[in-house]
């Protein structure tokens, strides 16, 4: 990876989306650094979510560009923090790409272009990492068989080409492509596996594993971005390359569940994600990641970020946006993000201190349990 420009200085920034774990991190972390933060929230979820921040609300689908540009205006960088999840599911009947296409193209460009109308230095979009699997593997031709995946890659492609860059008269646009963060509700687990888990009378699962981030590692990334990524960046940030057997037993024993990890073989996880997405046909339901497929794809493949075909991707992105200079320590705990995940996943085994309440030891989980 090249090395970066010299640091940009910057007094203010406008995030879209501070109201989840990452990004209000981010908005306590440039606080903490006398940068001046404004938090846009989407309407739909203001009432439910204290922010300690000024803060806009609207519907971006529905704001003017003139109001949108406004309230950009007099601010250094934006972080865009609104990008759907990968394993978000939706009612079925509607056309997945375009579904994705609106949230990962449409809606982030009217955003940018206002962002350069109102003279925004920088705008930083924070999506997959999956994005980065997509682009590495190509053999896999993953974007073909995932409607999510081939329009994420739509949208770092077009809006990097729309932002043109700063010293082009457009925005300096970066891409942070997220590890699987834990450390708040952890959808991929709470939505697919956890009430699934329940059922089985061993967690069976694949071999392999995944690199996983904490809320404050990808923080940290997105602000070390804003200092020093260079226009048309796709960073890939995340922490710790863990194996399933660790990550699903720091689940279950976190919160007293005798489950423990068992490996299963390739093809019977094959059939799990047959059986899946029969399921969320039922439930009328569909997902922009197939999954019939994405076991295979993704879940068997050894989706990690430090040892990938021997090259630290981690750390290359870390020293690539200089970490020591600003001073970040990356001494994460990703297993304790794991802990904090299922702390918040079924609360009501803990107590007001976190700390598992002694009638929940060696008691198995029940379906639709999680909250």
């Amino acid at each position: 990876m090249s090395e970066s420009k010299s640091m940009e200085q910057f007094n203010s920034c406008f995030i879209f989306g501070a109201h989840d774990a990452i990004g209000s991190c981010v908005k306590e972390k440039l606080n903490a650094r006398g940068v001046e933060v404004t938090a846009f929230i989407p309407d739909s979820i203001i009432a439910d979510v204290p922010v300690d921040a000024e803060y806009a609300k609207a519907n971006l689908e529905k704001i003017s560009r003139e109001q949108l540009t406004e309230s950009m205006k007099g601010y250094d960088v934006a972080v865009y923090n609104l990008m759907p999840e990968p394993f978000q599911s939706v009612s079925d009947g509607v056309d997945l790409y375009e579904f994705y296409r609106e949230r990962l193209v449409n809606i982030p460009l009217k955003t940018l272009e206002c962002a350069i109308g109102a003279n925004v230095k920088k705008i930083i979009f924070v999506g997959s990492c999956l994005s980065y699997f997509a682009r590495t593997w190509r053999e896999m031709h993953l974007k073909d068989r995932h409607p999510y995946l081939k329009a994420a890659a739509e949208a770092e492609d077009l809006l990097v080409r729309a932002g043109k860059g700063a010293e082009s008269g457009g925005i300096d646009t970066v891409f942070i492509e997220s590890s699987l963060c834990f450390g708040a509700r952890a959808t991929v687990w709470k939505d697919i596996f956890l009430d699934r888990f329940s059922k089985m009378r061993d967690v069976c699962f694949a071999k392999g594993g995944v690199n996983i981030a904490t809320p404050e590692c990808i923080a940290d990334g997105i602000i070390a971005a804003a200092y020093f990524a260079e226009h048309g960046k796709l960073l890939p940030v995340g922490d710790a390359d863990y194996g399933y057997k660790f990550i699903i037993n720091t689940m279950m024993e976190t919160i007293g569940s005798p489950d423990r990890y068992k490996a299963t073989r390739p093809w019977r996880f094959r059939d799990f994600g047959t059986v899946l997405k029969r399921e969320f046909k039922a439930a009328g339901k569909v997902c922009g990641l197939d999954h019939r497929y994405i076991m295979k794809d993704i879940f068997e493949c050894g989706a990690y970020l430090h040892n990938l075909a021997d090259n630290d991707v981690v750390g290359k992105v870390r020293e690539y946006l200089r970490y020591s200079q600003l001073g970040i320590v990356t001494d994460y705990d990703s297993a304790e993000g794991i802990r904090r995940s299922m702390r918040s996943i079924y609360p009501h085994r803990f107590d007001e201190n976190g700390r598992l309440k002694a009638e929940w030891i060696g008691v198995k989980t029940t379906p639709n349990e999680s909250n």
